[in-house]
C-alpha cells in the first residue's frame, strides 16, 4: 500500500518554477499497481475518487510546495556616478593651472631649489580623486583619460619629491636631472587632462 506524503515545506526554492500537471484516471506506476486514494469522508454516494500513482502523488505535492514558497527577491544595480558641473570646472581649472606652471618652468626649478612647493604640484594636487572618479563615469574614453591622468600625476609628484631630495642631500645636478623627468611627466599629465576636459565639454 502506498502512502501519500506531503513534503511541501521541505522543497528547495531552486527546484521550483516548472509547470506541474496531475493526471486523473488509471495510470500504471513503476510496479504496475494502481493506487486508489479516496477523499476524506470515505466512500459514499456521489463521492469523488482521485486515482493517482505514487509518481503523480509526488508531483502533486511538489507543485504545492512551489506555490507556497516566497518569490525570489530582485536586485537593482546602482547607477554609475556621473560628473557634476563642479567636477567639470575643477578639471578645467587644474588643466589651466598646469599649463601655466609648465610654461613657467624656470620658476618651478627655482621653487624646487628653495624646497618650496611648486605650482605644478599645487595644480595636480588640487584635483581630487573623487572628482576624477565621477568624471570616469562619463564614458569609456573618459575612464581611460582618468586612468592615464592618475598615472602621470603620480609620476610627476614622485619626480618632484626626488628632485627636492636630490638637490638638498646630494647635489644641484641630481635635483636638475629629476626636474627634467618631472617636466616630461607633467607634460604627459597635461595632455591627459586636456583629453579629459574635452570629453567633459570643458574645452
Amino acid at each position: 500500500t502506498s502512502v501519500l506524503v506531503l513534503f511541501a515545506a521541505h522543497v528547495h526554492p531552486l527546484h521550483c518554477g516548472a509547470t506541474v500537471s496531475v493526471r486523473s484516471g488509471p495510470v500504471e506506476d513503476d510496479t504496475g499497481a494502481e493506487q486508489i486514494l479516496r477523499l476524506r469522508g470515505g466512500a459514499r454516494p456521489g463521492g469523488r475518487l482521485l486515482r493517482a500513482t505514487r509518481r503523480n502523488a509526488f508531483v502533486a505535492s511538489f507543485g504545492i510546495g512551489c506555490a507556497l514558497l516566497p518569490a525570489a527577491p530582485t536586485r537593482t544595480l546602482a547607477a554609475a556616478p556621473t560628473p557634476t558641473l563642479a567636477d567639470v570646472a575643477q578639471v578645467k581649472l587644474s588643466y589651466d593651472a598646469l599649463v601655466a606652471a609648465i610654461d613657467a618652468w624656470p620658476t618651478q626649478v627655482a621653487l624646487m631649489q628653495l624646497s618650496k612647493s611648486t605650482d605644478v604640484q599645487q595644480a595636480l594636487e588640487a584635483l581630487p580623486e573623487s572628482t576624477l572618479k565621477r568624471a570616469a563615469g562619463r564614458s569609456s574614453g573618459a575612464a581611460d583619460a582618468v586612468k592615464a591622468t592618475l598615472k602621470d600625476r603620480g609620476d610627476t609628484l614622485n619626480f618632484l619629491y626626488l628632485a627636492q631630495g636630490g638637490n638638498k642631500y646630494e647635489s644641484a645636478a641630481v635635483g636638475l636631472r629629476y626636474m627634467g623627468d618631472a617636466k616630461a611627466a607633467a607634460e604627459a599629465a597635461k595632455d591627459d587632462l586636456k583629453t579629459l576636459a574635452q570629453m567633459l565639454g570643458a574645452l
